[in-house]
């Protein structure tokens, strides 16, 4: 059994320091923790048999320690240490990789260690490294699991600070009674970190999202990796393109807008459809398991009736989605137009639609049950 206690963490003059207390094996020593521009533990002695000791108990905790000498000139004596850098504490025993990534996350937010060097070091203690799979559904699952509480912490609050919200863009359970908690990064999250990883103003959080997303398209293989670039793609466009002045075949568009009116969300376009004007409203709602509905109607009184407004209202939605919508003809003869989430994707490209739709993809997510 390893166990170990963290002391105060302070500033050691051009870099922080922190003591720890390793008890491993039977016995125990007292290490010197140094955060500069890399993490080292180490001991120095004048008592080999201390130093000895302390290279035990190391060697219990995990590390590949070897005990060292030197000759000090100012006192005249010989002395031994011990030192091990981040590479070698990486590969430790969990309990010393918590207290040292402890050590870490107090000195950052002392101010003592930036947070990129404190990003870096963590990850590499925490083993932080998120997978992504195809579950038995074919559902996309990107995840982090640990049976620490400090990792599973560290990976939300990371997650967070790059803006990213619980319950919309990632979901969080801590461990208990010895198992496994996750951090599971949703398919909004993934897009809303491809966005932050395209467009954030912010130089830092387009680093470190670019990073993750990077981290995580490694760790994806097959249909996993095709659905990821599928996501990322879809949130790297959002916002980027201008809807009015649109020209594509029969299609211009001269104007649109989008808005929340109560619990749905609400595109309206203005356009001309083989020269014909065309005022559609698209209205997006959540379905009973959180999933995006979309629809429009095709109007009696419109130019040939509503056979001919279905056929350019679904010339425009092909125009400016690149997906062709369900047509359903009812028996009271309402033409109805049917959209999915891809086609809600398609239109978040678009700077007069982006900004609203994501503020109701987050608000109905967060109110579903």
């Amino acid at each position: 059994m390893v166990e170990v206690v963290v002391g105060v963490v302070k500033s050691g003059g051009r870099y922080a320091r922190a003591e720890l207390v390793i008890k491993a094996g039977g016995r125990q020593a007292k290490f010197s923790v140094e955060m500069s521009y890399t993490v080292k533990i180490q001991f120095n002695s004048s008592n080999r048999e201390a130093a000895e000791e302390a290279t035990a108990v190391l060697r219990e905790a995990g590390v590949e320690a070897e005990l060292k000498n030197y000759w000090d000139k100012s006192v005249n004596r010989e002395k031994w240490y011990i030192k091990a850098s981040i590479d070698k504490l990486a590969a430790a025993r969990k309990e010393l990789r918590e207290a040292i990534a402890q050590a870490i996350r107090e000195a950052e937010k002392k101010g003592l260690v930036d947070s990129e060097k404190a990003d870096a070091w963590l990850e590499k203690l925490l083993r932080m490294r998120f997978s992504a799979l195809l579950d038995s559904r074919g559902a996309l699952r990107v995840m982090y699991k640990s049976t620490s509480p400090l990792a599973v912490e560290y990976a939300a609050e990371r997650l967070e600070r790059l803006g990213l919200r619980p319950g919309v863009h990632y979901r969080a359970k801590k461990p208990q009674g010895g198992g496994r908690g996750w951090v599971a990064i949703t398919p909004e999250g993934l897009r809303r970190l491809a966005y932050l990883a395209a467009q954030a103003q912010d130089e830092q959080v387009r680093a470190e999202a670019t990073q993750l997303l990077q981290q995580v398209k490694e760790a994806a293989e097959g249909g996993a990796r095709r659905r990821l670039e599928e996501e990322i793609e879809a949130g790297r466009g959002r916002g980027a393109a201008k809807l009015a002045g649109l020209k594509t075949g029969d299609v211009t568009v001269h104007e649109a807008k989008a808005w929340i009116e109560k619990e749905q969300l609400r595109i309206w376009i203005r356009a001309e459809v083989g020269g014909a004007p065309l005022q559609k409203t698209i209205t997006f709602t959540r379905g009973a398991r959180g999933e995006v509905r979309g629809y429009a109607y095709a109007h009696a009184d419109a130019p040939g009736g509503r056979a001919a407004d279905a056929h350019r209202t679904k010339t425009l939605i092909i125009a400016v989605t690149g997906h062709e919508p369900t047509v359903v003809e009812r028996r009271d003869g309402a033409i109805m137009l049917k959209l999915t989430r891809r086609h809600l994707e398609a239109l978040m490209k678009y700077a007069e639609i982006h900004q609203e739709a994501e503020r109701w993809l987050q608000k109905t997510k967060e109110e579903a049950p």
